[in-house]
């Protein structure tokens, strides 16, 4: 008889040699999240207009700028790349007639024909007169696409050297469901739970859009997704010194690249010891914490170099201050909440780079879709013990999340209060833990669903039973949530991006967007049609999902 918990309730600190090691005995859901979110991504690159997502001309002249010199400015000392700035020009981002549209529809009519469109090198030579910003950040991530940049060749369009930094964002971001099944393993799940974690990464479609954008957020986001695996597995009693080496150096990666890093790495060293009150031992635990950190310090050293050089640890902001003054407290927090209010929600949902004074969708859809997630976080966190997950270990999970919030917070009223700009207020600065979160919020699901039921069921003895029922609902929910929110999400993009004016039939614009692609034609058909089968694909596992009989996942060793 199968196991009908929902997740197991035997403790993954328990050995067992027979437990899958690695990847084996994953559910094809799992793979189907990935198949789907890495056809989305891919979309992404080529339906979200070249430079129209957040901050991308600043990444990309970062990259440009490491190829061409090797080196790494301070703080407001890197000048933008005059190839870039020349390449913005003629990208779409503005109209190049009177009066000048901000973000205008693209129709294929005005697209540059693929023989005629120029290299970064014959745009133009040297620096301008412009700081990037991007240059308050560690170079970690523009290191990466610099060195790619230097093996392409010269005379690559500049278009589809950007996408091809693009790609590399998709690679970086594609295992994320895959790193949520893995904590939902982890933690006991059964394997209806692992594809309905696998499966969560979905409901979020601003996180493919980013995905598919060159942005220094993706190899922030990808390390944050390995760093929670390792913090789940330490908090789990995996005190291995070789699980203490890789997590550390992941974080490493992660400290070169944002400031949003830190609070990640404050948490691993939390749950050491965490993982040392439970052990009641901290002579276990001292030997891979030390590891830990030695090896977290191959990137940590960035932040103690901003600390000496300029006595804080994340110099930052690029508005001049008022010249009356800083603001009183009442009128910044007044500004601070307009822009938590109206933006924050649209930033962490669904964006779609839709600026100019549009929206994809009506405030309140990300305001209610945020309130659900609280509440379904909250109940992660009430009633995990039901199903198995201490409450201590919820609570660790997710707050590197809360831990960024209160950073932003500060930071932005800080800023508001100095400049009287409302700065820097971003959704996407909490995808650097979402994976651990999306998880909680699968578990808080599941118990939620489960209550109810058995309150309706009535009958203790059909309790295990329910608890699967709730299982297989959650997977079907949050996978068919999933790909229908990104189906729609993507269409709305692409009505607005492209066509003769904005809002045009998305249908009828999928040829301006293919005339507007950095690849040819046929190969941007080829990404649309990868994109509508691995939906599909992802419906249909999602949907047998319901029928399929669940079970038990045996946890991972802690000496596999």
């Amino acid at each position: 008889m199968p196991d009908t918990r929902t997740l197991d309730r035997t403790s993954p600190e328990t050995t067992d040699r027979r437990a899958p090691r690695g990847l084996r005995g994953l559910p094809l859901a799992v793979w189907a999240a990935v198949a789907f979110f890495a056809a989305t991504m891919t979309f992404w690159s080529i339906a979200d207009p070249t430079y129209r997502s957040a901050d991308e001309p600043d990444h990309v002249s970062a990259a440009i700028y490491w190829e061409t010199y090797h080196s790494w400015p301070g703080f407001k000392e890197m000048p933008r790349m005059a190839s870039v700035d020349a390449s913005v020009k003629i990208s779409g981002v503005r109209s190049t007639t009177k009066p000048v549209e901000q973000r205008p529809a693209l129709s294929a009519t005005e697209a540059t024909p693929r023989p005629d469109r120029q290299s970064f090198s014959e745009l133009g030579s040297g620096t301008d007169t412009l700081v990037n910003k991007a240059g308050q950040h560690p170079p970690g991530y523009s290191a990466l696409l610099g060195t790619v940049a230097d093996v392409l060749p010269a005379t690559i369009p500049w278009d589809l050297e950007v996408w091809i930094f693009r790609m590399i964002s998709v690679l970086l971001l594609t295992p994320l469901p895959l790193a949520a099944a893995l904590i939902a393993r982890r933690l006991g799940a059964n394997r209806i739970v692992i594809s309905a974690a696998a499966l969560s990464v979905l409901a979020i479609p601003q996180l493919a859009v980013v995905g598919g954008a060159v942005n220094n957020d993706n190899l922030l986001n990808a390390a944050g997704a390995w760093i929670a695996l390792g913090t789940v597995h330490v908090l789990t009693g995996d005190l291995r010194r070789r699980t203490a080496l890789w997590v550390g150096l992941v974080s490493a990666v992660a400290l070169l690249t944002k400031a949003w890093s830190l609070p990640l790495v404050a948490v691993v060293v939390l749950a050491y010891l965490v993982a040392a009150v439970r052990e009641r031992s901290l002579r276990r635990v001292i030997t891979p914490a030390l590891i830990f950190v030695v090896a977290a310090m191959a990137g940590g050293w960035w932040w103690i170099h901003n600390v000496v050089v300029y006595g804080k640890v994340q110099p930052a902001g690029h508005f001049d201050p008022l010249k009356t003054g800083p603001l009183a407290m009442a009128d910044t927090l007044h500004l601070m909440k307009d822009q938590f209010e109206s933006v924050f929600p649209t930033r962490f949902w669904a964006l779609l780079s839709i600026k100019s004074g549009a929206l994809a969708y009506p405030t309140w859809i990300p305001a209610v879709l945020s309130v659900v997630l609280l509440a379904i976080l909250l109940a992660g966190l009430a009633l995990s013990p039901s199903l198995g997950v201490k409450r201590a270990t919820v609570v660790v999970m997710i707050l590197p999340t809360l831990l960024t919030l209160a950073i932003l917070l500060e930071s932005v009223y800080s800023l508001t209060r100095k400049t009287g700009v409302a700065a820097g207020v971003q959704g996407r600065y909490l995808y650097s833990s979402i994976v651990p979160l999306l998880v909680v919020a699968v578990i808080g699901l599941a118990a939620l669903l489960g209550l109810v039921s058995r309150g309706r069921a009535g009958d203790d003895g059909q309790a295990g039973a329910v608890r699967f029922t709730a299982a297989r609902l959650v997977a079907l929910l949050v996978g068919v949530f999933g790909v229908v929110y990104t189906v729609v999400s993507m269409g709305r993009a692409i009505s607005w991006h492209f066509g003769e004016e904005h809002w045009s039939n998305p249908l009828d614009s999928l040829g301006d967007l293919a005339a507007w692609s950095p690849l040819p034609y046929a190969l941007s058909v080829v990404v649309m049609i990868a994109f509508v089968v691995a939906a599909l694909f992802a419906l249909v596992v999602a949907a047998l999902s319901v029928r399929a009989t669940p079970a038990r996942a045996t946890p991972v060793s802690v000496d596999a």
